[in-house]
């Protein structure tokens, strides 16, 4: 049985593979693969605003809608996991500190950029399951954002 740092640790390249496969597959390939990582009560914490997801069909229109706003701002979805970092909370959870960069569109004129998101990792009960995320604290990601792109929220998908 994996410890509960290498099941993070399996589970945050996971979700990285997922988000690079974007720039191989539809972006509704893309979204489902990384909806497919999300708890069925994840909770999505950003700059103060709270987001809860209660089944797996929203958090793939979540995800999707988060992709496609991206697309449509020209900025695309070229982003990869460039460092991590798994703090262990119990034999069960763990912080997992994921940082990303973005590759922009050239036609967006903007050079890429980082940010750390902050996932929290469950493992079921008896810790022998996969896992999933119950929680993102996304407020690095969202303030990069909103620094380049002002009206990104209110970008039309």
């Amino acid at each position: 049985m994996a410890t509960i740092e290498e099941a993070a640790d399996s589970f945050t390249t996971s979700y990285a593979s997922a988000m690079q496969s974007g720039s191989t597959t539809s972006l509704q390939d893309c979204a489902s693969r990384l909806a497919s990582h999300y708890g069925p009560s994840f909770t999505s914490f950003t700059l103060g605003h709270v987001m809860e997801m209660g089944n797996s069909s929203q958090a793939l229109k979540m995800v999707e809608d988060h992709l496609k706003r991206f697309n449509a701002s020209g900025l695309g979805y070229d982003i990869a996991m460039t460092e991590r970092r798994i703090e262990i909370l119990s034999a069960g959870s763990a912080l997992c500190h994921i940082t990303w960069q973005i590759k922009p569109r050239p036609e967006s004129g903007l050079e890429g950029w980082k940010w750390t998101n902050c996932y929290g990792f469950r493992r079921d009960g008896n810790g022998e399951g996969k896992g999933w995320w119950e929680f993102v604290v996304s407020d690095q990601e969202y303030e990069q954002l909103m620094g380049r792109l002002p009206g990104f929220m209110g970008t039309q998908i």
